[in-house]
């Protein structure tokens, strides 16, 4: 999974050096979607220039959580059976 999300790494010019190369295809132009960069991020080289939106990851580590808990079908039948009450 990692080499898939690695196709599309950018590091960006301020914090780049000779080390970092390109992923092979077009780069994600969000910081919210780019699994990659949050993975350098959170990773031993902690490569990062601004802050993360810290509430949205720690969010959708959560979402995640439940969902492995909960188990993907149910949370969606759980969805749909309070969506249809209000």
């Amino acid at each position: 999974m990692e080499a898939v999300i690695r196709k599309r790494k950018c590091v960006e010019e301020g914090i780049r050096t000779e080390a970092h190369q390109d992923g092979e295809e077009e780069m994600i132009y969000s910081n919210y979607f780019d699994l990659g960069m949050i993975m350098d991020y959170w990773g031993p080289e902690r490569l990062n220039h601004h802050t993360e939106a810290t509430t949205a990851l720690f969010g959708a580590r959560e979402c995640a959580r439940l969902i492995l808990q909960e188990g993907l079908d149910n949370g969606i039948a759980r969805h749909k059976l309070h969506g249809k009450r209000c």
